[in-house]
């Protein structure tokens, strides 16, 4: 027996989940949230298009053009023999010697 919940029980845990991104303390906080929740509704629409995959058409027309991969840019400039240390997805650790005089 399936447990089928109504729109506002729906739109409700939306507005909840919502809200937990936008009083994130920060974007950090606010990527945590959103990466914690993902896979939950994930099995949700994957539980609903199993159940109902006339509206994957209508679920995939939701998506972005570009298939949903994010996008990022990143820009670093040095300037007056400064050093630049640029790093997406990842961790950089960086030892720098002392320079004697």
């Amino acid at each position: 027996m399936r447990n089928h919940r109504s729109g506002a029980e729906v739109e409700g845990r939306l507005d909840e989940d919502a809200a937990l991104v936008a009083t994130a303390a920060d974007a950090e906080s606010a990527d945590a949230a959103r990466q914690a929740l993902a896979p939950s509704w994930a099995l949700k629409l994957r539980t609903l298009l199993a159940a109902h995959p006339e509206y994957a058409e209508e679920l995939r027309a939701l998506l972005p053009a570009e298939g949903g991969a994010p996008h990022f840019v990143q820009y670093n400039t040095a300037r007056d023999q400064g050093r630049v240390f640029g790093v997406q997805h990842g961790s950089i650790v960086i030892h720098q010697e002392q320079q004697e005089a």
